[in-house]
C-alpha cells in the first residue's frame, strides 16, 4: 500500500521527507507495520488511535502526531491541521467516508476494506486525488526486506494475543471488538511451527 500504490518509492525516497501520510487504526495489526515503515520512509506520521494509551504506543513506534477518534472526527482534524498527502485507511465504514476531507489535491486515498469510491461524500468539494481499495498479495522480496529490518531492530512485532484453534471465537470476537494492539494470531499448539 505505502510503496506500490501510495508512491513512496522505499526507505530511501527522498521525495518522501515532508510529507505526511494519516493511517487509520495504527495500533492495529496493520497500522503498526504502516506506522514504522512510513516513518523509516521519512513521512511524517498521524496515527488515528482511540485512547492515550495507544496515542504513546504509536508515537513510540514513530508517529508524531495522533488523532483519537474519540474526541475529535478526522474531519474537524483536518480542518485545524490541515490536509495530508496520503490517508491509508484501514477500517472503512464512517472512518473512510471522513478520509475523503484529510486528503490534500493530488493526493492518495488508500483503503484496504472497502473501495473509496463507495463512501465519497456527495457535499464534497471536487479534488484531484487518487482512490484506490488495495488488497494485500504475498511478496517473497518484500518479505525479505522487512525480515531484514526486523533482524537490523529497525521495526517490529506487534503481538496483541495468540489463541488455540480451540479459542478461535475468542480471538475475532478480541479482533472485531477493535481494541487488539498489533495482531491476534491463532495457533494449532499440537503442531507449532518453530519459532513457538
Amino acid at each position: 500500500a505505502l510503496f506500490q500504490h501510495a508512491g513512496v518509492d522505499g526507505l530511501c525516497d527522498s521525495n518522501a521527507k515532508g510529507k505526511k501520510v494519516l493511517v487509520t487504526a495504527a495500533a492495529g495489526g496493520v497500522g503498526v507495520w504502516l506506522v514504522q515503515l512510513a516513518s523509516l520512509a521519512g513521512l511524517e506520521v498521524i496515527g488515528q488511535i482511540g485512547s492515550a494509551e495507544n496515542g504513546e504506543f504509536v508515537m513510540e513506534l514513530g508517529a508524531s502526531k495522533t488523532v483519537n477518534y474519540k474526541t475529535t472526527s478526522l474531519k474537524k482534524w483536518t480542518e485545524e491541521e490541515g490536509p495530508v498527502d496520503i490517508v491509508i485507511d484501514l477500517l472503512g465504514r464512517k472512518t473512510l467516508e471522513d478520509a475523503w476531507y484529510c486528503v490534500k489535491d493530488a493526493g492518495v486515498l488508500i483503503s484496504i476494506v472497502e473501495p473509496p469510491e463507495g463512501r465519497k461524500p456527495e457535499q464534497l468539494e471536487s479534488k484531484n486525488l487518487k482512490s484506490l481499495f488495495f488488497i494485500m498479495e504475498p511478496n517473497g522480496g518484500q518479505l525479505a526486506e522487512v525480515s531484514k529490518l526486523l533482524d537490523e531492530e529497525k521495526c517490529k512485532p506487534v503481538l496483541d494475543s495468540v489463541w488455540s484453534l480451540d479459542e478461535y471465537k475468542k480471538a475475532f470476537d478480541r479482533l472485531d471488538g477493535g481494541h487488539a494492539r498489533g495482531k491476534v494470531v491463532i495457533c494449532d499448539f499440537a503442531h507449532p511451527s518453530p519459532q513457538y
